[in-house]
C-alpha cells in the first residue's frame, strides 16, 4: 500500500520489488511462519482485491456497528 497520489512510477517500483521478494524462498518461509501467503500481484490486481474484500465485508462491519 502507498498513500493516495503516490506517483505511478514509485508504485510500479514498489510492486516490482515485492514481486522479486515473493520469489525468494527465505522471504516466503518467513511469511509462512506468520501464516501469511505471498501474493506478488500487480497494483491493479491488489486494488481489485481490496475492492472485492471491502464489498464482501462491508455488510458485516456495518451490522456490528463498526466504522471504516
Amino acid at each position: 500500500m502507498a498513500p493516495t497520489g503516490t506517483p505511478k512510477d514509485i508504485v510500479d517500483k514498489i510492486a516490482a520489488e515485492i514481486g522479486r521478494a515473493v520469489k525468494d524462498p527465505q522471504f516466503v518461509a518467513r511469511l509462512d511462519q506468520y501464516g501469511a501467503d505471498p501474493l506478488g500481484n500487480t497494483p491493479a490486481e491488489f486494488s481489485a482485491m481490496l475492492a472485492t474484500d471491502t464489498a464482501l465485508w462491508a455488510g458485516t462491519i456495518q451490522s456490528l456497528g463498526l466504522k471504516f
